[in-house]
Formats: structure tokens, C-alpha cells, sequence
């Protein structure tokens, strides 16, 4: 089963110290009438290392089925694993969930931490940056390159095996920038897809915890901040 995640920037004027502080024993609620029950939004399993610290953001929210002719309303908790990394230079926020959910999920705890949506930025991995771990890594399945100044022709994909050796895939990447690509970790032997915004799929099973490895030994690295204040936010949606 593929493991996603999307990494964000944390802005570094609060340590794991003062961000702990304010996420411990975080709990809301809202009571649903209809229901009868509280919608639960926390955090809990907080687990603090040296230079890191992790937890589980959970919310509840309603979904609505058909059943033999009617909708049926019922409560549903989405869970998320989070992590806060801390190096020399910048302070990073993983969350390990689809892209969507993570953007949500960062948007809250930039609320309880800073007061705010938006103190906790997305983050960028630029086109000569992925360029460059293509070349350092094997069999590139998928790119898909946009903002293509080929009149008429905006976005392109390439599917299949050894197709950066291609002229086609010459003429492509000359004329865009690379959005998303799948291919191999040589180090590792993961299949890995990722956007240039910071989300990333890793085509095998694998725990948290190796998943992290991985984001901070060939991810991190490659990463910068966006140069925009906020999140994009859904206002219809709640977390």
C-alpha cells in the first residue's frame, strides 16, 4: 500500500520546546445535534526526541451514504501522524497523510502554534533540483512537465522506461518545468512519486519511521520555501 506525505516549513522563532507547549493536550469539539455526539478535533501520542517531535492530529467529521433509498448521516475520525524536525537551518513540519488532508491538517497546527493560518509555509522543490535527483537516481517511470512555452500545448507527460535519454524528453523539459515525477531511489529501491510542492508517495509499504529516513536523507535536502504567506484554504471544509 503506497505511504503518502507532504513536508512544510516551520518558521524557527519557536523550538520544539515552545511548539510542544501548545500542542500538548490540544482538544476541541463541537456538538452535533443531529447526531447527538461531539465532532473531537486533538493531539495525542505526543513523542518527543531531541531534535524532533511527533504526535497524532485526529478530527472528526460526517459523511453521508445512500442506503435502500434514503442518506444516511455518520460520523467518520480522520487520523494523521505528524512530525517536527529541527536541523541547523530550518525547522520542518511532516505530515503523513494525501496532500489535501496535510495541507488541512498543517493549517491547523499553525493555528494552535502561532495563532494563526499560514505561519507554516509550503514548501518547494524547484525544477533544476529534481533535474538533478533524476540524474542521481534510475529508471524514471513518469514526469509531467507544465508551464510549457509551446504555443497551444500547456502541460505534457512521459510514460515508460530510459526516456531521459529520449530527444523527446530533451524538447519537453526544455520548454517547461517539471510538476511531478515517479522513479527509483538508488539508494533505497523505493519507487517514489513527487510534486513540486513537498508531497510525496512512496509506492511501498513502509512504517513511519522509514518513511522519515528517507524524506530526511534524499527530500529535505532538495527543498526550499515558497515565497507566499498562506496555505490555500477551503473554507467549506473544517478540520
Amino acid at each position: 500500500m503506497p505511504s503518502s506525505g507532504k513536508i512544510f516549513i516551520v518558521p524557527d522563532e519557536k523550538g520544539l520546546d515552545a511548539i510542544e507547549l501548545a500542542v500538548e493536550n490540544f482538544k476541541e469539539s463541537e456538538r452535533d445535534e443531529d447526531l447527538g455526539l461531539d465532532l473531537i478535533n486533538d493531539i495525542t501520542r505526543l513523542r518527543r526526541g531531541e531534535f524532533e517531535l511527533s504526535g497524532l492530529y485526529a478530527y472528526d467529521y460526517t459523511v453521508s451514504h445512500y442506503y435502500r433509498g434514503n442518506f444516511i448521516v455518520s460520523p467518520t475520525t480522520q487520523e494523521c501522524s505528524f512530525t517536527f524536525l529541527q536541523d541547523d537551518e530550518k525547522m520542518w513540519l511532516i505530515v503523513y497523510c494525501s496532500k489535501g488532508i496535510a495541507d488541512k491538517v498543517a493549517n491547523k497546527l499553525s493555528e494552535i502554534i502561532y495563532g494563526d493560518v499560514g505561519e507554516i509555509k509550503l514548501a518547494k522543490i524547484r525544477s533544476h533540483e529534481i533535474d538533478d535527483y533524476l540524474k542521481t537516481n534510475y529508471e524514471t517511470r513518469v514526469i509531467f512537465v507544465e508551464d510549457m512555452d509551446t504555443p497551444s500545448i500547456n502541460k505534457s507527460t512521459l510514460y515508460g522506461k530510459d526516456f531521459l535519454q529520449t530527444r523527446l524528453f530533451a524538447q519537453i523539459r526544455g520548454s517547461g518545468s517539471p510538476r511531478y515525477v515517479v522513479t527509483k531511489s538508488k539508494a533505497r529501491g523505493y519507487t517514489v512519486g513527487i510534486v513540486n510542492d513537498g508531497a510525496i508517495v512512496l509506492f511501498n509499504q513502509v512504517d513511519n519511521s522509514d518513511f522519515q529516513a528517507f524524506l530526511e536523507d534524499e527530500i529535505l535536502p532538495i527543498i526550499h520555501v515558497i515565497k507566499q504567506t498562506k496555505l490555500a484554504t477551503n473554507p467549506a471544509s473544517k478540520v
